[in-house]
């Protein structure tokens, strides 16, 4: 019994950092993409464009222009 105590909470803790680093992945690649998004704000690219090149919605993109 004692062992399988010891195995779910390896399995537990070994879930929690997988979804640790899938968080930290999906902020990153996110911040990557407000980053593309105000260079191209800079060059004066259409919304539409940014949206397709970003995945950003609208409303993150005029976002970053206020």
């Amino acid at each position: 019994m004692y062992y399988d105590l010891e195995e779910k909470h390896k399995h537990e803790k070994q879930s929690s950092y997988e979804l640790g680093v899938e968080h930290g992945m999906e902020q990153g690649s996110k911040q990557n993409s407000i980053e593309i998004a105000k260079k191209m704000l800079a060059e004066n690219e259409q919304i539409e464009k940014i949206m397709n090149y970003t995945n950003l919605t609208e409303e993150e993109i005029k976002n970053l222009i206020n």
